[in-house]
């Protein structure tokens, strides 16, 4: 088993730090690649099943970490493949030292579209670049990046599959909802969406998870006039209810979820009728949208951007009226962005509330898509194909 760095942050909080501790994890376990986890870790919450596997990736970086002076350059060089984390700009996300490979790859996933010459002289320093989105990858070839190779973000399907509910909000039309608060993800949309829905079905709940630990990035999300104002934020809490009171909705219509710890979210999800996804832009494939999927939830997916790479046939209910977003706070590119339709965002609605037979339908042939082809099994496995050349 050959060894490859990867200075990226394993983590329970934040999609990224997921989805590399469920590769890395997967990684170990299929046993082609030995991943050396060259960053400490973020915020763990771990089920028995993780725990082995991080000991293990811990235990790795420990030993290869005793092999370098405690002082020195800041610049490591490694005898194995390094793999790096660039955001939005192509700038490199970074955790302390920084390490140089025997051959340097990047891993990306961004959602500004604006490339300057500096970042594409950068992307010349390496090897290859990695999306997890074919909407990602040809947004950097059309902006002149070479050597792009696309490997997508899984779902762990032991977790997130189809299974009876529990039934809490028996008599309600639950409207599931979930993303960190930011215009990006239009949260703005579901709120207009849901209070014209819900003036029609009082019997409808819309449950969300939208805490954001970067509270900033919410700025903006009134761009448009969709809504008034951002949530207060008292105590590093978020008064989504005062928020959403202000705005309209009645006391009785929403449920606050607050942040959901990981391994407790399959049991939530099952709980919704529908799950809604008007998001703007999406750079990889949207975590959250494949886990509700995967759980067999008729999900509702803007068709745009990264949303592309899981909307197929009648897997979902896709939002094809995407217009131009014309407005974009604190983003310099958003070409291939789309703004999604209120109105078509309501008929979809009323369409399932009045047909949950198809939606059911939908919903079991989404679970099918996104277990079959998007588990981590398969994911890592591309994944292995695609740095294999770069390890031999």
């Amino acid at each position: 088993m050959k060894s490859m760095g990867f200075e990226l942050q394993i983590g329970s909080q934040f999609g990224a730090g997921l989805t590399t501790l469920d590769l890395l994890s997967q990684l170990l376990f299929q046993g082609q690649i030995k991943p050396v986890l060259l960053v400490q870790p973020a915020k763990l919450d771990l089920s028995p099943i993780q725990k082995p596997f991080v000991h293990k990736l811990l235990e790795i970086h420990d030993a290869f970490f005793k092999t370098l002076p405690e002082t020195g350059n800041n610049l490591v060089h490694t005898r194995f493949p390094v793999i790096a984390c660039m955001g939005n700009g192509f700038t490199l996300v970074q955790f302390g030292r920084q390490f140089r490979g025997s051959s340097n790859l990047v891993k990306t996933v961004f959602e500004d579209t604006y490339f300057d010459k500096d970042a594409l002289e950068r992307s010349s320093a390496y090897d290859a670049i990695i999306p997890v989105s074919t909407w990602n990858k040809e947004v950097l070839e059309s902006a002149g990046f070479r050597r792009v190779y696309v490997a997508p973000q899984g779902i762990d399907p032991t977790l997130f599959h189809p299974a009876p509910r529990q039934g809490i909000w028996r008599n309600r039309f639950v409207i599931f909802s979930a993303g960190k608060m930011e215009f990006r993800k239009g949260q703005d949309i579901v709120i207009a969406a849901f209070k014209a829905f819900h003036e029609r079905h009082p019997d409808s709940l819309l449950c969300f998870s939208w805490h954001n630990f970067w509270p900033e990035t919410m700025m903006g999300i009134d761009a448009l006039g969709y809504v008034k104002g951002v949530p207060e934020v008292t105590k590093d809490q978020m008064q989504f209810s005062d928020w959403l009171l202000k705005n309209g909705l009645p006391q009785d219509s929403f449920n606050n979820l607050n942040f959901i710890p990981h391994n407790h979210l399959p049991q939530l999800i099952r709980e919704a009728d529908v799950a809604l996804f008007p998001n703007r832009c999406e750079g990889g494939t949207n975590l959250l949208a494949m886990e509700t999927m995967a759980c067999g939830v008729p999900t509702v997916l803007s068709a745009n951007t990264g949303h592309m790479d899981i909307i197929s046939g009648d897997n979902c209910y896709a939002l094809n009226d995407q217009r131009q977003v014309k407005i974009s706070p604190g983003w310099k590119g958003v070409e291939g962005w789309g703004e999604s339709s209120i109105e078509e965002i309501i008929d979809t609605l009323e369409t399932i509330y009045h047909d949950r037979e198809e939606a059911l339908k939908r919903g079991t042939r989404g679970a099918e898509m996104i277990i079959k082809k998007r588990s981590w099994v398969q994911c890592a496995q591309r994944f292995t194909e695609v740095v294999q050349k770069f390890i031999d």
